[in-house]
């Protein structure tokens, strides 16, 4: 809903641009390497703004990121536009 929601705004607010959503996903089908573990990655918090969203620092060598598989882009234009129709009514 929150993809779906964010591309109706994007697409009233620039109604001359071409929005296609995407989500950025894990993808499970591959094993994690060392490099992508979760103790790689550290969330850094604002003292002075706590509510702030946290920085993600990672630790190690970024270039062992460079053919990762961890991460993939998935194209979700079709579920926004399922619940695009089904909201619309």
């Amino acid at each position: 809903m929150e993809v779906a929601f964010q591309t109706h705004v994007l697409r009233l607010a620039f109604p001359s641009f071409e929005v296609k959503p995407h989500l950025c996903v894990i993808d499970k089908r591959y094993p994690v390497t060392v490099a992508e573990t979760l103790d790689r990655f550290l969330l850094k918090r604002n003292p002075a703004n706590p509510r702030e969203r946290p920085e993600i620092v990672y630790r190690g060598k970024v270039a062992d990121l460079k053919d990762s598989s961890l991460v993939c882009i998935r194209p979700v234009e079709d579920e926004v536009g399922l619940i695009m129709l089904n909201t619309a009514s």
